[in-house]
């Protein structure tokens, strides 16, 4: 599952109405918010690390060989 949907769910558990709450609830401006919410690629970790705390979640790094 791509991280925008797992985000997109949580917003609606959380009743967050659009990008711009997300984006001030988790301090991460709002044209990066956009950004990760259509999975670009130029999105920075510390961001995503970021709106995914905002919003109750845990990322989880697993290393792959």
């Amino acid at each position: 599952m791509q991280i925008n949907k797992i985000f997109g769910k949580a917003m609606v558990e959380k009743e967050i109405k659009g990008y711009k709450q997300l984006s001030e609830l988790s301090g991460v401006s709002y044209e990066k918010t956009i950004r990760i919410m259509k999975n670009a690629p130029s999105a920075k970790m510390v961001d995503v690390v970021s709106i995914a705390t905002s919003l109750g979640l845990k990322l989880k790094f697993v290393l792959t060989e």
